[in-house]
């Protein structure tokens, strides 16, 4: 699986990380990190207008309802295209990085979950 990733700061990195998006690269796994709201938000969007996603296969979920719930969406069938699901949290929780590693070893073809992290650390476990 490629992988592209951007070190807090690095516009250029975060740059071309967009472009590999609107080049139509897309991966199963994201991860927008950092103190930038407005980056994460530009990320997401990329992604969606590449995906195609429809707002039926759309799905946010905050840091209250936790990965779990995410995870449980970007697994359920999508209703015709591709299925695109948000988790937006503060940080990873510890008791979900095993979760996220499971799911990225066998992803849901068609699927694609975004993590929206305000910072890049996570829980210690």
């Amino acid at each position: 699986m490629a992988k592209t990733t951007v070190k807090g700061g690095d516009l250029a990195a975060y740059r071309r990380a967009v472009g590999a998006l609107t080049a139509g690269r897309l991966l199963p796994v994201y991860c927008f990190a950092g103190p930038e709201a407005l980056l994460r938000r530009e990320g997401i969007a990329a992604l969606r207008r590449v995906s195609g996603v429809s707002e039926v296969n759309y799905a946010v979920r905050e840091d209250e309802t936790g990965l779990e719930e995410a995870l449980y969406l970007v697994r359920t069938p999508s209703f015709g295209g591709v299925r695109l699901v948000v988790y937006a949290a503060e940080k990873l929780k510890a008791a979900e990085k095993k979760a996220l590693i499971v799911y990225a070893a066998n992803p849901v073809t068609g699927s694609h979950l975004v993590l929206s992290l305000a910072t890049a650390e996570a829980e210690p476990a």
